[in-house]
């Protein structure tokens, strides 16, 4: 007998930009369910001339 399993996903970022030319980006995801959980993020740092 197969039962079901809920699975909850999210996401979430920030993008900041300064009048300089500099910028800082960030994003985080995460999958949630009964037996397992997941997360994952990347971050950037970037410099406009």
């Amino acid at each position: 007998m197969k039962r079901s399993v809920a699975v909850g996903c999210w996401r979430i970022g920030v993008d900041v930009q300064w009048r300089n030319g500099w910028s800082v980006a960030a994003t985080f995801e995460g999958e949630f369910s009964e037996v397992t959980r997941s997360y994952g993020g990347k971050g950037l740092l970037r410099y406009l001339w």
